[in-house]
């Protein structure tokens, strides 16, 4: 089997979603739902799984690594709105406190704001929820 892998791309994070979609998909079909919708819920299970067979399978590495990142940055923005609502108040009360110390900047993604210390000149900021990267001067 290892032979048989060699130069193909394998399982990934957008790999593991899939399946994890396919097997719900399946077995609300196959256990909850009758008729026409059973069979819709299957058929779409089943077409999943065709894909994900194929990206397993795949040797063109670079396209499917770059799927899984679209994937990744889709899923990290998702996460980082979500975080940024549950924060707003909590991360402007503490941009007040530690205004002298430190600049505050807003990635230009996912909304995230990073705080920086003041006086370093022109920097280039990586952000913690998304890992974009933007340069500023603080």
């Amino acid at each position: 089997m290892r032979n048989f892998m060699y130069g193909r791309y394998g399982i990934d994070e957008l790999g593991k979603f899939m399946a994890i979609i396919m097997l719900i998909l399946y077995f609300i079909g196959a256990l909850f739902l009758k008729g026409n919708l059973s069979i819709a819920f299957r058929t779409a299970a089943v077409i999943i799984f065709i894909i994900f067979c194929f990206r397993v399978f795949s040797r063109n590495t670079t396209k499917r690594y770059d799927e899984n990142t679209v994937f990744l940055n889709f899923k990290n923005s998702v996460s980082a709105k979500k975080y940024k609502i549950r924060s707003s108040k909590r991360s402007k009360t503490k941009a007040n406190k530690n205004s002298q110390e430190y600049a505050f900047f807003t990635c230009e993604n996912c909304g995230t704001i990073t705080r920086v210390p003041k006086g370093k000149g022109k920097i280039i900021i990586t952000c913690p929820i998304c890992k974009n990267k933007f340069e500023a001067k603080s």
